[in-house]
């Protein structure tokens, strides 16, 4: 029931939000490999602030396009990442996940480049905040990210995520290279991953960060959670005792005022 009341809030808000701003599909391209599909929320006003907006695994949702009309209409420009041209087929290699996230960062590098006169922020949730904090540690000039449910330790998340398509991905590679454990799993993953952000060191000064923290969270898991809130130190931060897909519904319920609040201080 309780889950029901906030779908149904949710649709009505979207239905509600629909006001002034101007959306507009665009395709970002670079040389011939690299193609950006974007959403772009206009403001009436001109906006020197840009939120861009990375969703999680399964695309655009009606959070992402509510928190962009949300922004928009209090006259700060925001963008969703909706998807990049990926340059390889569906494999069970382990040398996919270097490819997958590198091409991923040439993405969304080539969007930074493209919209380099604005002050860029960052907004992700679940998969689209391991993107975020990614791109917030390699790139200083981005100066606030707010983290919806991201985590340290990609080879652990892979290793141990409930999430449908990786956990297809687990079995066969078991069943392709005799792994025994998600310990050993997750041992081999490491020299595959490409950025791992509890790694990096980050410029601190000048910077914020925001974070939602589920404590009952098995898709991306809490200890995973907790690993890059205690590293990076948010200045702001939520925590949430609900699971994680409803951690994500109550955080744009509950707390977009103060993550718009967030990106206009």
């Amino acid at each position: 029931m309780k889950n029901t009341f906030f779908i149904i809030a949710l649709f009505l808000i979207s239905f509600i939000s629909k006001a002034s701003c101007e959306e507009k599909d665009m395709v970002i391209k670079k040389g011939s490999d690299i193609e950006i599909d974007i959403r772009v929320y206009n403001p009436d006003l001109k906006s020197d602030r840009l939120i861009v907006i990375f969703p999680p695994t399964g695309g655009v949702n009606f959070i992402d396009r509510n928190y962009a009309r949300y922004f928009c209409r209090n006259d700060i420009k925001a963008l969703i990442v909706k998807g990049w041209k990926e340059t390889f087929e569906m494999r069970y290699d382990l040398d996919v996940h270097i490819d997958y996230y590198k091409t991923a960062q040439r993405s969304i590098d080539t969007v930074f480049e493209y919209y380099s006169d604005y002050k860029i922020g960052l907004l992700g949730t679940s998969l689209g905040a391991i993107h975020a904090s990614i791109s917030f540690a390699r790139n200083d000039f981005i100066d606030k990210v707010f983290l919806v449910v991201g985590g340290g330790n990609l080879a652990s998340m892979i290793a141990t995520t409930d999430q449908e398509q990786t956990l297809e991905f687990k079995k066969i590679r078991f069943e392709l290279f005799g792994f025994e454990s998600e310990e050993e799993y997750e041992q081999a993953l490491r020299p595959y991953i490409p950025y791992e952000v509890l790694d990096m060191e980050i410029v601190r000064e000048g910077r914020d960060i925001g974070m939602v923290v589920s404590t009952n969270d098995v898709t991306v898991p809490t200890e995973n959670q907790k690993s890059l809130k205690n590293k990076w130190n948010p200045d702001v931060i939520f925590t949430s005792s609900w699971n994680h897909v409803n951690t994500v519904v109550k955080t744009w319920m509950l707390n977009s005022d103060e993550i718009l609040e967030f990106f206009q201080n």
